[in-house]
């Protein structure tokens, strides 16, 4: 999540407003001139940047007097910057604490049995008092025999105390190929986004996702929220990221997980892009202007299963281009059509773009027999929905603040399978199509109060 996304939290959460912020200057004017009056308790948590504070509190005065901000970082100069009022440095909890936060992961209770006392108390001194480690190799310890838990204690004595990034390693070797995949995936770029449509990709690229998530909470690396949105500690996420920098350290572009901005991308586009067969994930981040990038540059990478495009274009032509992409996420996608022959994609997004009912890529998709999430929010110009009788697979329709979307295709009927419809912020639809009544699995639909009262003619 960018920082006009935390901009656009905090407007909603203080002023109970739901229109975007569009760029990170147009939050600052609006925060600056609007809060003024608000007096308010903000937690800014695991701040690596005073640019952040500045972008999301910044200055003293923005505030009502007696208004509290709360901020959480490991780098002291960032408070330094800040010019905070009040620093507090977090000790490490003592070892009476850290055997009970340590035995409730790995026995569920709050203290050790007592075959496994003596191992308990090793394993907790060499953690030096650290929750998180606590917490995770007790997790990853919990139903272990002790010859397991000897090797995890022999590990952890080579570490030394400073290196805890190498002590959380130690789990993360424990897992298998596909487990590990989807750890760094979401290390990498699905922090923070709901679980359901990196699951259709991992599911897809046959990773058992039910069964990896399981054991990633279970042994506490990863975290889902009860709004369904993935989570991760700080230093697991730096961990997943060390993990793919270790793949190759002198040359970045040999990792199997790439983002490529500023320089990196004018590379990556003056080079007529790059060889990389082990490329599993690429995140392309365009400037304001629209980067611009051919199908030329993605020929090398046939093991691409997932690509982020965020304000570029993507010209050419090419039928068998990226033949194992699941995941297409493309944030502002022009109306001019790229010619993908995506037959295995599972999950596309086309978030706050500029097609419309007849953007000709709709004709280039209908090869997309599998496709299990189409996500079109926030898209102005889009004033019907595409014929959807291609996509019979499709489980989640996304629609949210479609504001002059007005009729619904009625080949939405053909989907039998569809399980979420969000209609909300779709002001202009006057009636849905007597097709809908065809779709026995939908479970979930959202839509505005007011546009029940427009059905419902009240």
């Amino acid at each position: 999540m960018g920082i006009s996304y935390l901009q656009y939290q905090l407007k909603f959460d203080i002023l109970k407003e739901k229109d975007h912020v569009f760029n990170q200057d147009e939050g600052i004017r609006i925060m600056e001139s609007r809060f003024k009056c608000k007096k308010v308790l903000i937690l800014l948590d695991d701040v690596d940047d005073n640019n952040q504070i500045k972008a999301l509190v910044g200055k003293h005065d923005w505030f009502e007097m007696g208004s509290k901000i709360i901020i959480t970082t490991r780098i002291r100069s960032v408070l330094d910057d800040a010019k905070v009022n009040c620093k507090y440095e977090l000790k490490e909890i003592a070892k009476d604490e850290s055997l009970i936060l340590f035995s409730r992961h790995a026995f569920r209770r709050d203290s050790p049995p007592c075959e496994f006392e003596s191992l308990s108390h090793a394993i907790v001194s060499t953690t030096g008092g650290l929750p998180l480690a606590l917490e995770v190799l007790g997790s990853s310890l919990c139903g272990q025999n002790q010859a397991s838990w000897q090797d995890a204690l022999k590990k952890l004595k080579k570490v030394p105390h400073e290196k805890v990034q190498e002590k959380l390693r130690i789990s993360y070797d424990a897992l298998n190929y596909e487990e590990k995949q989807i750890f760094l995936d979401i290390a990498y770029c699905f922090m923070g986004y709901g679980f359901k449509y990196a699951f259709y990709m991992w599911d897809a690229c046959n990773f058992f996702p039910n069964m990896g998530l399981e054991t990633l909470s279970f042994m506490s690396l990863i975290k889902i929220g009860d709004d369904g949105m993935l989570k991760m500690h700080d230093q697991l996420r730096d961990l997943g990221r060390e993990i793919i920098r270790q793949e190759d350290y002198h040359s970045p572009m040999n990792r199997s997980r790439l983002h490529l901005r500023g320089k990196k991308l004018e590379i990556f586009q003056r080079n007529k892009g790059i060889e990389n067969l082990n490329v599993q994930v690429l995140v392309l981040k365009g400037d304001s202007s629209r980067s611009e990038f051919t199908t030329e540059q993605f020929e090398k990478l046939p093991n691409l299963r997932c690509l982020i495009v965020t304000d570029a274009k993507l010209i050419g032509d090419s039928k068998i281009l990226l033949p194992k992409l699941r995941f297409l996420m493309w944030n502002g996608c022009p109306s001019v059509a790229t010619k993908f022959h995506l037959e295995k994609l599972v999950v596309l997004v086309l978030r706050r773009s500029d097609i419309s009912e007849h953007w000709e890529g709709w004709s280039y998709l209908e090869v997309a027999k599998k496709l299990k999430v189409l996500d079109l929010a926030y898209s102005p110009h889009l004033r019907v929905t595409p014929d959807l009788s291609s996509f019979q697979h499709l489980e989640i329709l996304i629609l949210i603040g479609c504001d002059h979307l007005q009729l619904i295709h009625p080949s939405i009927g053909e989907v039998k399978g569809l399980d979420i419809l969000n209609l909300n912020g779709c002001v202009k639809l006057r009636e849905l199509p007597q097709e809908m009544g065809k779709l026995e699995e939908l479970k979930k639909l959202y839509i505005n109060k007011t546009a029940i009262e427009k059905f419902l003619h009240v």
